[in-house]
C-alpha cells in the first residue's frame, strides 16, 4: 500500500490518496510509447482542485483545467516539448539521451516524467508557475496544455495566451488558433525560448506525439502537414508572420564574452519597463537558454541592432532590448545570432505580442543561462510581467511610440549590414543594371519593393555574382531583400534607380 501526493507549483500539498502496488512485468518492447504497466489505480479529481498545474508523486505533471473556460489570462503548458525530451522508457524525440543514441520519431504523452525532463521542468517552468500562483486574486487565471490548444474554445474567452517554458513543437491546428487568438484583439505574452521551432501531430487516440524531423521519413503525404521544422517553406506559415521572431534568427544565450548576459536596454521609455528604473543601455539581467529574434538588418550608430519594420508582417514593432548569442555550442566565443525583446502589433485592429523569451528563469546553474528569477534583476522582470498583465487587460498602451501602426523605411537608414562582405549588390545608386555576388554557397532570392511594400521584381541569386537588368522600372528608391532558402531576409537596403 502506498500513499501518493498531489502538489502544486510550490510543492504545497493539495490532495492524496491511497493505492495498492505490486511487482508488474513491462509488457511491451517500446516502453517510450506505453509504457508497459497495467493500471492499478484510477484518480478522481476533487471539484475543489483548483486549475492549474500539479504534480502527482513527484514523477507526472497534471494539467487542471477551467471548466468555464472564461479566464482573462490563458497559461499555456508546453507539454508537447515535455513529451518530445522526456527519455522515459529509454527513448524520445532526440539521439543524446536516447538508447543506443537513437531518436525515435513518436513518443508517448502516458509516461511518467524522466529525471532530466524533471529538471528542465524545474529551471523552464515551475520559477514562473510559483511567481504567478499567490497572484490568483489579482488575476482570472486558467492552464492548459499543448493539445487543448487545437479548439479553439479553449481560449476564445480569454485575453491574454501566455506561453511559458521552452514550447517548441506545435500542431498546425494550434499555430492556427493561436494566429485567430490574435487577430480577434486579443494579446500573446511569449516567454518560451525557441517558440514554435516543429510542427508536430498526434496519434488518432491523441495519446502520441510525432514529429519524424525528415520530410522524406514522414508517411504523411499532405506537405503542409509533414512534421518537419516551422521554418522550412514547403510548410508555407513562418513562425515570424505569427509572433515577429524566430529562433533561426535567434541564438543560444549562454556567451561568456560577447553576450551582455541579458537584455540591453534601448527603449527606456516603454511602458512595460514602468517602475523597474531601467535606463537607456542598461542590462536586464536575464540571458535566456534559448534566444529568439527579429529580423536585424544591422546596426545603428549607437552599436545597437536595429529590426527589419517593413517586412515583417506586422504594422509596429518596437525593439525593447536586445543580446548577442552564439549558433552552436562548438562556437561559443562568435557572435552569431541575437536575443531580441520586442512588443509588436500585426495591424490597427489586432492585438499585442511581447516576446522576450525570458524562458530561462532560474539562473541557477550555468548550464541553463544567468539571472531571470534567480539572479539579481529578478524583481525587475516581474515588474516587467505585472505591467505587461495589466496594460494589456486594461487596454492601456504598450508602445513607447504609440502613434502609427504602418511600416517605416526610416530604419533603413545609416546602418551596417551583418551579411557585408558575404553578399554585395552594387552599384548602388544604378542605372538600371546591379550585380549581387554571392558567397554564402546557398541559393538566395533576391526582391525588390515599392515604398507602399508592394512586391515588383523578384529573381534568384544562383551563383557568385549574378547581374539584373532593371531598365524597366522607373527612376526612384526602392527597398530591396534578400533572403535564403528558409524565407529569411538576409540582407536589406534602399536600392536607388537613377
Amino acid at each position: 500500500m502506498q500513499t501518493t501526493y498531489i502538489f502544486d507549483a510550490h510543492m504545497h500539498k493539495k490532495d492524496s490518496f491511497v493505492c495498492y502496488v505490486s511487482a508488474q512485468s513491462n509488457s511491451t518492447v517500446t516502453p517510450w510509447l506505453n509504457y508497459g504497466y497495467s493500471p492499478t489505480y484510477k484518480y478522481i479529481v476533487p471539484s475543489g482542485l483548483k486549475t492549474g498545474i500539479y504534480n502527482v508523486g513527484g514523477k507526472i505533471n497534471l494539467v487542471i483545467k477551467n471548466k468555464l473556460k472564461n479566464a482573462d489570462i490563458t497559461i499555456l503548458y508546453p507539454s508537447n516539448t515535455e513529451a518530445a525530451y522526456n527519455n522515459a522508457g529509454d527513448k524520445s524525440l532526440y539521439a543524446f539521451n536516447s538508447i543506443g543514441n537513437i531518436k525515435e520519431t513518436e513518443v508517448g504523452f502516458l509516461r511518467p516524467l524522466s529525471p532530466f525532463i524533471i529538471n528542465e521542468v524545474k529551471h523552464h517552468c515551475y520559477p514562473f508557475l510559483k511567481w504567478l500562483l499567490p497572484l490568483s486574486n489579482q488575476f482570472s487565471v486558467q492552464y492548459i496544455q499543448d493539445g487543448d490548444l487545437d479548439d479553439y474554445s479553449e481560449i476564445a474567452i480569454s485575453k491574454i495566451l501566455v506561453v511559458i517554458g521552452h514550447s517548441e513543437y506545435w500542431t498546425r491546428n494550434a499555430r492556427i488558433n493561436f494566429d485567430k487568438f490574435i487577430a480577434n484583439g486579443n494579446h500573446g505574452v511569449i516567454f518560451s525560448g525557441n517558440t514554435m521551432g516543429w510542427q508536430v501531430r498526434y496519434d488518432v487516440n491523441n495519446t502520441k506525439l510525432i514529429c519524424y524531423k525528415n520530410a522524406a521519413l514522414d508517411p504523411e503525404t499532405n506537405p503542409l502537414l509533414k512534421t518537419i521544422l516551422w521554418t522550412n517553406p514547403t510548410l508555407s506559415f513562418p513562425v515570424l508572420n505569427s509572433i515577429g521572431v524566430d529562433w533561426f534568427l535567434g541564438a543560444y544565450g549562454m556567451h561568456p564574452y560577447h553576450g551582455n548576459y541579458g537584455y540591453k536596454i534601448v527603449e527606456h521609455n516603454s511602458p512595460l519597463l514602468q517602475g523597474t528604473g531601467l535606463a537607456f543601455h542598461s542590462q536586464l539581467d536575464c540571458q535566456s537558454y534559448e534566444y529568439d529574434a527579429a529580423t536585424v538588418l544591422g546596426y545603428d550608430n549607437n552599436g545597437d541592432v536595429k529590426i527589419d519594420t517593413v517586412n515583417a508582417g506586422f504594422c509596429k514593432i518596437e525593439l525593447i532590448g536586445w543580446d548577442y548569442g552564439n549558433s552552436t555550442s562548438a562556437t561559443p566565443y562568435v557572435p552569431v545570432g541575437f536575443g531580441t525583446f520586442i512588443v509588436a502589433k500585426k495591424s490597427a485592429n489586432s492585438g499585442v505580442i511581447v516576446n522576450s523569451a525570458f524562458n530561462t528563469f532560474t539562473g541557477k546553474t550555468p548550464s541553463y543561462g544567468k539571472g531571470g528569477f534567480g539572479g539579481k534583476d529578478s524583481l525587475k522582470i516581474k515588474i516587467i510581467i505585472l505591467n505587461t498583465f495589466n496594460k494589456l487587460l486594461n487596454n492601456q498602451n504598450v508602445f513607447a511610440h504609440p502613434n502609427n501602426c504602418t511600416p517605416s523605411v526610416a530604419g533603413l537608414n545609416n546602418y551596417t549590414n551583418i551579411n557585408d562582405g558575404l553578399i554585395n549588390l552594387y552599384p548602388n545608386p544604378n542605372r538600371g543594371l546591379i550585380y549581387i555576388e554571392n558567397f554564402t554557397n546557398v541559393l538566395l532570392d533576391f526582391n525588390i519593393f515599392d515604398l507602399t511594400g508592394k512586391i515588383i521584381y523578384s529573381g534568384k541569386v544562383a551563383e557568385e555574382r549574378a547581374h539584373f537588368n532593371l531598365e524597366n522600372l522607373q527612376k526612384g528608391i526602392y527597398i530591396y531583400t534578400i533572403q535564403n532558402t528558409y524565407k529569411t531576409v538576409i540582407k536589406k537596403g534602399k536600392l536607388i534607380i537613377e
